[in-house]
């Protein structure tokens, strides 16, 4: 920025310039990524949620977890809450820390195995997240949201559609799928 001789401020249009570019394209960078990672934020809105069931407020949810995570600390139950909450929340990393003490205590529960792949896949993590989702189907082959979200790893994360295609047709035959997650299961399988 500069000032004339008289103490007018002029503005310094080259910075201004870059600044502007690398505001639009922080922009469509953030609209692109969204546009091809759809699945991601279907797969967890439907299975994070409000750990009550209701439409709460996500951060009364996190207190509400974190309170009766602090009276049982050592609750396999109240840990898992308290990273759900966390999810719902989009406090990733929270979430993480305690799902890796949660998995310490119970290895091969269900629904830690999933809400944790999903967490590290939101952090980025797909090799780490697809190895939980795994361990999942191991335990319970026919678990569709286990088949669904390990597919979006592979297509998503790992780039492998030739690994994700068998999941998300498994997924489209699956009894116990409800529809939305068979709707979303034939979009990603639609070219």
């Amino acid at each position: 920025m500069k000032t004339s001789a008289a103490g007018a401020f002029r503005p310094n249009k080259p910075l201004l310039g870059l600044m502007l570019l690398c505001l639009a394209g922080m922009f469509v960078w953030s609209f692109v990524y969204r546009a091809e990672h759809p699945a991601l934020v279907a797969s967890v809105e439907m299975r994070g949620g409000d750990p009550h069931g209701g439409e709460g407020d996500p951060m009364q949810a996190v207190m509400a977890a974190m309170s009766r995570l602090q009276a049982n600390p050592e609750d396999v139950d109240a840990m898992e809450e308290a990273a759900g909450a966390f999810a719902a929340a989009e406090m990733w990393d929270k979430a993480l820390a305690v799902l890796e003490k949660a998995a310490v205590k119970a290895p091969d529960e269900k629904h830690i195995l999933n809400l944790h792949g999903v967490t590290l896949f939101r952090l980025e993590r797909p090799a780490e997240a697809a190895k939980k989702f795994e361990r999942l189907l191991a335990l319970e082959p026919g678990n569709f949201q286990g088949q669904f979200n390990l597919a979006a790893v592979y297509k998503y994360g790992l780039e492998d559609m030739a690994k994700a295609r068998p999941l998300f047709e498994a997924v489209l035959a699956n009894p116990m799928a409800d529809m939305q997650t068979k709707r979303q299961a034939q979009q990603e399988l639609t070219p």
